[in-house]
Formats: C-alpha cells, sequence, structure tokens
C-alpha cells in the first residue's frame, strides 16, 4: 500500500490495484462526509444560539423588574432617640459597614451644609470611592424617613441597578423600646440581569442591612462602643 496526501493532510491508505474511477469516487465521498459534518455543527450551534435567545426572552417576561428587601430590629430606645441617631450625619458611617462586594460608608453630607431634611440632596462617600446622592423625600420625626438614591452607582453595581430608594419606619415596639423597619427596593436596568443582581442584593446587600441595624442597636444602647 501506498499512501495519498492532500497538501498536508493524509487522506488514507488506498491500494495500488485501485483504478483511477474508484479512486475518484472515494475522494468525492471524503468531501462529502466532511461537508455534511460542518453542515451539522453549524445546525448544532444555531440550536444553542436560539436556545439562549429564548432563555433570556423568559427571563424577561417572568423575572421581576425590581428587588425589596427588608430588615427589621427592636431597639430598648424611644422612638425620637431612634430616629434622631438614624438620621444624623455620622450614623451612616458608624453603623453601615458593608457586606462582601458591597462598600461601607466613610462620611455623609449635606450639599449646601445643615442637618438632614426634607428637599436636600446628600452625598454618601463609600470605602471603595463612590460617592452616592441621596435626595431625602420624607422627614417625619420620630415615626418616618425616606430617601432615593439620584445617582453615583460604580461598576459592576451601576450595570445592575437604575435607582434605589431606603425607607425606615419607627413605632413603639409592645414589649418597650422601638421597632424599626427598613426597607430597599431596587429597580433593576433590566429583567434579564436578574440572576446576576440578586446575589449582590439579597444575598450581600441584605447582610449588609442586618449588621448595620445591629450595630445601630449597639450604638444607641452602649453610646460608648460606637466612638
Amino acid at each position: 500500500m501506498r499512501t495519498i496526501q492532500q497538501g498536508r493532510r493524509l487522506v488514507e491508505p488506498v491500494l495500488l490495484s485501485r483504478s483511477p474511477r474508484g479512486l475518484v469516487s472515494h475522494l468525492i465521498l471524503v468531501r462529502v462526509g466532511r461537508s455534511t459534518a460542518r453542515c451539522g455543527l453549524k445546525r448544532i450551534l444555531w440550536v444553542g444560539v436560539l436556545i439562549l435567545v429564548a432563555a433570556v426572552g423568559i427571563t424577561a417576561l417572568v423575572a421581576p423588574k425590581e428587588v425589596r428587601l427588608h430588615s427589621a430590629i427592636r431597639i430598648e430606645r424611644p422612638p425620637e432617640q431612634v430616629y434622631d441617631f438614624v438620621t444624623s450625619l455620622e450614623a451612616p458611617a458608624k453603623t453601615f459597614s458593608g457586606h462582601g462586594r458591597i462598600p461601607g460608608v466613610v462620611k455623609t453630607e449635606v450639599v449646601g451644609g445643615g442637618p438632614l431634611r426634607e428637599g436636600v440632596t446628600a452625598r454618601v462617600h463609600s470605602s471603595d470611592g463612590a460617592v452616592m446622592e441621596r435626595l431625602i423625600t420624607i422627614m417625619d420625626r420620630p415615626r418616618h424617613h425616606e430617601y432615593r438614591l439620584a445617582s453615583g452607582f460604580k461598576p459592576p453595581i451601576k450595570y445592575l441597578l437604575k435607582s434605589g430608594r431606603g425607607e425606615w419606619t419607627f413605632q413603639p415596639a409592645p414589649e418597650g423600646g422601638t421597632q424599626v423597619e427598613w426597607i430597599y427596593v431596587f429597580e433593576l436596568t433590566s429583567p434579564v440581569i436578574y440572576p446576576l443582581a440578586s446575589p449582590l442584593l439579597n444575598g450581600m446587600f441584605a447582610e449588609a442591612m442586618v449588621k448595620c441595624l445591629a450595630r445601630t442597636k449597639e450604638c444607641l444602647v452602649d453610646e460608648a462602643s460606637c466612638r
């Protein structure tokens, strides 16, 4: 036997006695087989693309457009005292340390100066260098405080979130002290990215909220530990 080569590729061993017509037929069959294999691969790739497009479409239809987080704690102090501490400019840096990819707060200031009040914009400086702007929408002492995140998201969060809203309520607890409820509502840039945003928000940010409320309680019950 001998081996027939095309360029650098070995076709296959061919018997010396094979006729020219048989050899031509054999080569045609080999080429057709390879062409069929390439077409099959293309079909598989197209099917994969269609499945991916369908999955994205279904996610856009059924996934939520926003993520709602909730955390609560009872603090053995009157609502007025709890409200005043939470709405002070010093509180976020003392209590919100972040968690995982969620940065902590290092400073909060009001644009134009003065205390926190309805209608002003507060700049919140984070440990990752971001500067978030909060528009203060409700200051109802000692029951209700609300704000909206206006701008300042940094990557990767800026690609996931369009806006955010924080809401605090303070009610006298039946056992004494104050029942604090903290709600955050985040609007996603698209429902499609919910699978990416959920671990960051439902996992890391939710845990950061729990830690913040626990630290808030520590600061109010034992002021010396919060300095």
